[in-house]
């Protein structure tokens, strides 16, 4: 785990350090060291690269939840999305020329160099520093596209701090080679059994899930029906994370373990924050679709997509619920609805063009039929 009491955030602070160890006993020292605490900071500050805009004269505090903890040119923190961090600049701390050296190499998108360079700086660093090396050979390995390597990384980061680590889930493609994907899936299946936090062990099955998933694992539907009854905790919550768990949804629907897929819908629709209820909800629409018989079970399938139109009107999936809820109608006899239904999609400036064209296809077909 990682020290806080180790956390460095450079120089600017030594002065600090001196005057409280010396014994303050006057305002003139404390503001002295104050005075010389900026002063510091303006001449060994760090410069960081954030979605094309670059920061100057800011300095690295630390990292938790996921974000990086920063203290700006005026003395204030702010805090920045890891994820979106693409390079950095240390020169408010001594001893990172190999951190730095990597930043270097990240912005030449030499991802894999970099990776070794970050090796090299957690090797050579403590504390809090050895842990920010770490996040960002994780960062680099999973742009270079190691899947391998950069699960290991990643294992080295949910020791430290879940929650950064629900955030940069990685995304690597599997090795070609199915020997390297099936070291990576039981090394992840190895760190789930021996993990003692809950929430971290939620994670290296979601992740192990993942990897199994797109590596075309015998064994993935199976172990897309457990992620699918997961309760994912806020702290590993992210877009991210719930993407994978989604997507554990939908297989298992196409797996035909459609009573189970339901019963976690349920249940997810209980928990989801807001943001996430339309994707659930068209999900499970769409099981209810794939499993109905009769007309009434075709109608019932419809509810939960129009809950999609009615409470999320400007959302660009309104036009997906729309257009699952004419399928519906459509299956059970109601055509002149499911043309309505697909005319009101069609009105719609939200809604994207692949689900425009779907709805042309429909009509055209359903007016083909007519004739």
């Amino acid at each position: 785990m990682r020290n806080d009491a180790d956390n460095h955030v450079g120089p600017a602070f030594l002065p600090v350090k001196t005057c409280w160890k010396a014994g303050p006993t006057t305002h003139g020292c404390r503001a002295l060291a104050i005075i010389l605490m900026f002063v510091v900071a303006a001449a060994n500050a760090d410069e960081i690269n954030i979605d094309g805009k670059t920061l100057h004269r800011v300095q690295v505090v630390n990292y938790k939840d996921g974000e990086l903890e920063i203290r700006t040119s005026s003395g204030e923190f702010d805090k920045l999305p890891l994820r979106d961090v693409e390079f950095m600049v240390l020169d408010s701390v001594s001893g990172v020329a190999d951190f730095n050296e990597a930043e270097e190499l990240v912005v030449q998108q030499e991802y894999t160099r970099a990776a070794d360079r970050y090796e090299r700086a957690v090797r050579a660093a403590r504390g809090f520093w050895a842990s920010m090396a770490r996040v960002r050979l994780l960062m680099a390995t999973d742009r270079a596209d190691n899947l391998e390597k950069s699960v290991r990384a990643w294992l080295d980061v949910i020791d430290e701090d879940v929650a950064t680590a629900a955030a940069l889930l990685p995304t690597s493609h599997p090795a070609d080679r199915d020997v390297a994907n099936q070291r990576t899936i039981k090394r992840l299946e190895k760190a789930a059994e021996s993990q003692d936090n809950n929430e971290a062990a939620k994670l290296i099955e979601l992740l192990r899930y993942d990897v199994m998933r797109r590596a075309s694992d015998p064994e993935a539907a199976d172990a897309a029906i457990k992620i699918a009854a997961m309760t994912l905790p806020a702290e590993i919550l992210t877009e991210r994370t719930m993407a994978v768990k989604l997507t554990a949804l939908r297989e298992g629907i196409s797996a035909g373990k459609t009573s189970a897929t339901l019963t976690a819908l349920d249940q997810i629709i209980i928990d989801a924050p807001k943001d996430y209820l339309p994707q659930v909800l068209l999900i499970k629409a769409q099981a209810l679709l794939s499993a109905a018989k009769t007309d009434r079970e075709f109608l019932a399938a419809a509810l939960p997509a129009m809950r999609v139109v009615v409470h999320f009107p400007k959302s660009p999936l309104a036009g997906e619920g729309l257009l699952l809820a004419a399928e519906a109608h459509a299956a059970s006899g109601r055509t002149s609805d499911a043309e309505r239904l697909l005319r009101e999609c069609l009105k719609r400036d939200t809604v994207p063009e692949r689900i425009r064209e779907q709805a042309r296809a429909k009509l055209a077909a359903y007016n083909h039929d007519k004739s």
